[in-house]
């Protein structure tokens, strides 16, 4: 009966007719599959390309910075499947400090470009300061795409010491000493997770060892003192401590060529005069000096940027350099550019000129006692000292704890021979600032009118 059943299976199978309709019903499920492959793949382009971009208010921004900031909107708007377009605007946004905007753009940037370091990694250091759990996940992505690069696995560790998983940050750790051996940020990791862990020997000697490498550290040094202070060998802490305190340039932070990225994307001008001033407070003086010139010759239209290269150049004696940036401006009409033109006259001894301009700037600011001041001292130059007097005291009423401001009135009242007036604004200034180097000359001055 079994066999009975196949063979007339058997020869149903070899009818034409069944040949055909098994052939429809194959091309049939052919087509559906491809069909379904096709919508699949429309599907997850259509998802993956259909955020769009975010809509950011650029009323007040520098016109650079709009400008820039809409090109790159327009190349994300133009090819929606980029994600290097999505992660160009995204690092154009987070310069920008537009951190949250940035952030939507780089996951999307990630999604499109799942092997690109750079968007889980940027993802990671803006969400550490609001959500270390998924900054950690971000960290571990970005450690993924570059499994022989220190840096993403170097901020999952300290995520992780951060939020007390220290099973997780030792993992992470014995990874990076066989990645990085040589690399101190590795070594001062390792030596706070021994000294969380309550080993302070390997604590030390992790730390010293980072502080082999990076000896010009304030980190570094700072947790080597205090693990040595603790470890009772307060003599080699002392020493560690002074050093803390007396040397100049320490570094506080560490490289991070990922992020170093996003300051090439800073269109602000006045992010480059942030970063001359800081040259020039690490003493960098002619590099500060070199930036501030060239954006001075890239942005001939703002004032602020000529200002500070003016003040600059003053501050260290430069001061035929500060009147011929002065004179070459093209507004000279901005108050703060008048002022100082001002103050680079006084500076060369040329108080007619300085006169002049105070004269002016006095009608439109009767009230700024830096001005007041500076105008009695172009008068008490030009031995005019009854006419000093006036625009003296009233910028010690404008402004009673700035002792420059007194110490100019006084020298104007020794002058004048109001000598119990001036012991009393001496009395003043001794009080505000008992240590001033003035104080002295000034007590001789009054003492030398009285007799």
């Amino acid at each position: 009966m079994k066999s009975n059943w196949k063979q007339a299976l058997a020869l149903r199978s070899n009818n034409p007719v069944a040949r055909q309709i098994r052939f429809r019903l194959w091309v049939v499920a052919f087509g559906c599959t491809i069909a379904s492959l096709i919508s699949f793949h429309l599907y997850d382009s259509f998802s993956k390309s259909s955020v769009s971009a975010p809509t950011i208010d650029l009323s007040g921004v520098h016109a650079d910075v709009a400008q820039g900031i809409n090109s790159a909107t327009q190349v994300v708007n133009s090819r929606p499947e980029s994600g290097l377009a999505w992660g160009h605007l995204g690092m154009t946004l987070w310069a920008h400090e537009y951190a949250s905007e940035a952030l939507k753009c780089f996951a999307q940037a990630q999604r499109l470009s799942p092997n690109e370091v750079r968007w889980p990694y940027f993802q990671g250091i803006i969400l550490t300061s609001n959500d270390r759990d998924a900054a950690e996940i971000a960290f571990s992505s970005a450690a993924r795409c570059t499994p022989d690069t220190p840096l993403p696995l170097i901020k999952l560790c300290e995520i992780q010491l951060e939020t007390d998983k220290l099973d997780e940050a030792n993992f992470t750790l014995n990874h990076l000493l066989e990645l990085a051996p040589n690399n101190a940020q590795v070594y001062l990791l390792a030596a706070i997770l021994a000294d969380r862990q309550g080993r302070i020997d390997q604590a030390i000697e992790r730390c010293q060892r980072s502080f082999a490498i990076a000896s010009d550290h304030s980190r570094v040094i700072s947790l080597l003192a205090r693990l040595l202070n603790r470890d009772k060998r307060r003599k080699e802490a002392e020493t560690l401590n002074v050093r803390l305190k007396n040397t100049e340039n320490l570094r506080d932070g560490w490289p991070d060529a990922l992020s170093e990225e996003i300051s090439t994307f800073r269109l602000d001008p006045y992010w480059s005069v942030y970063k001359a001033n800081q040259q020039i407070t690490l003493g960098n003086d002619q590099q500060g000096i070199t930036l501030l010139r060239t954006l001075v010759e890239q942005f001939p239209d703002e004032p602020t940027i000529r200002v500070q290269l003016v003040r600059t150049l003053l501050n260290r004696g430069m001061t035929n350099e500060a009147m011929t940036c002065l004179t070459d401006a093209a507004d000279s009409s901005n108050f703060e550019l008048r002022m100082l033109r001002a103050t680079t006259h006084l500076l060369s001894e040329e108080w007619e000129a300085a006169e002049i301009i105070y004269r002016q700037l006095l009608k439109l600011k009767l009230d700024n006692p830096s001005l007041l001041s500076d105008f009695a001292f172009c008068l008490r130059q030009r031995k005019r000292f009854i006419q000093a007097l006036a625009p003296a005291q009233q910028a010690a009423n404008l402004a009673p704890d700035q002792v420059s401001y007194r110490i100019e009135l006084i020298r104007i009242l020794i002058q004048l021979k109001r000598l119990q007036q001036a012991n009393h604004e001496l009395a003043v200034v001794k009080e505000l600032a008992p240590t001033n180097d003035d104080i002295r000359d000034l007590r001789q001055a009054i003492d030398d009118a009285s007799r």
